[in-house]
């Protein structure tokens, strides 16, 4: 709860624990239903855990994840970097820091530091794991901007708009005409084409009835819906150092990605179909009566 210039009554917290906990039920308890039970839950959410753990295991990932934080947070606010770098550089300037003991200080801390913690030490892996924190960044960059026109004595109305309305203009032109390379129009057109064009030659080409699609874990999850008829769509998803038994049904294994499997034994013959703008979609087969098992870096054919 914090602390506050005086005490918390009883009633006060008793109330928001009592709204907390109903907030809480109101999802986790349909959440625990649909899951199958309690027990079924913690078993699918071990899953996700064990691979989490070993995610950031080196300080070299540890850096890769704070490199992918710093891009986000570029990526997320664009030009509204600007008053931010100037607001982090004028702290000891006569601007008044943050009070510790004012509640919603302790409620932005509270909201982003167990997050962040999370993703720069154990997992962070895309930029969608960021969306915990990137409500609290936007509204510390409001702070900032207000904080940024007061120290340049901007304090009218009509100076706020203007700031405003230039920052959300330059970002818009910024996601329209921004490279493909940024988290712009162009990029999210290539990433459709992408997913488009793999989803297309795998219906064409490989029935369901024979073929298991397999992904890395950054496509796993449009693996499991757009191929939910295939045999261990959601494989993917779950796919360790471990071994995995394929179905016997099974005697065409698709690669939806270059980074899956991207150094195959010379032994393993892998074939390839083109696609358009000179890419390629790479897939195995084998016997019928072969016994194949996968894992995340390897393939063993019997």
């Amino acid at each position: 709860m914090g602390w506050r210039e005086k005490s918390y009554r009883t009633t006060d917290i008793i109330l928001a624990l009592g709204a907390g906990a109903i907030g809480v039920s109101l999802w986790g308890i349909p959440l625990l239903i649909l899951s199958g039970g309690f027990d079924a839950y913690v078993s699918a959410i071990q899953i996700w855990l064990d691979g989490h753990l070993k995610d950031s295991d080196s300080l070299q990932e540890i850096i890769s994840n704070a490199r992918l934080w710093l891009y986000t947070l570029v990526m997320t606010l664009g030009f509204v970097t600007i008053p931010l770098l100037r607001f982090a550089i004028a702290r000891c300037s006569s601007i008044p820091p943050l009070p510790i003991r004012d509640w919603r200080t302790q409620a932005i801390l509270l909201w982003s530091f167990p997050s962040v913690l999370y993703l720069t030490f154990v997992h962070f892996q895309r930029q969608g794991h960021s969306y915990t924190v990137i409500p609290v960044v936007i509204l510390l960059t409001a702070l900032a901007l207000d904080r940024y026109l007061q120290q340049n004595h901007s304090r009218s109305p009509q100076s706020l708009k203007i700031w405003i309305i230039s920052f959300i203009l330059c970002n818009s032109l910024l996601f329209i005409w921004g490279p493909s390379q940024w988290r712009t129009w162009a990029k999210i057109q290539d990433y459709d084409q992408f997913v488009e064009v793999r989803r297309d030659t795998i219906y064409e080409n490989f029935p369901a009835s024979s073929t298991t699609v397999l992904s890395s874990g950054h496509y796993a999850r449009l693996v499991s819906y757009y191929f939910r008829d295939y045999f261990s769509a959601t494989l993917g998803m779950i796919l360790t150092d471990d071994f995995a038994l394929l179905d016997p049904r099974v005697n065409t294994l698709v690669l939806f990605d270059s980074r899956i499997l991207g150094n195959l034994s010379p032994d393993i013959e892998v074939q390839e179909l083109s696609l358009p703008q000179g890419d390629r979609l790479r897939y195995i087969q084998w016997q019928p009566s072969q016994e194949v098992k996968v894992s995340n870096q390897s393939l063993i054919i019997k």
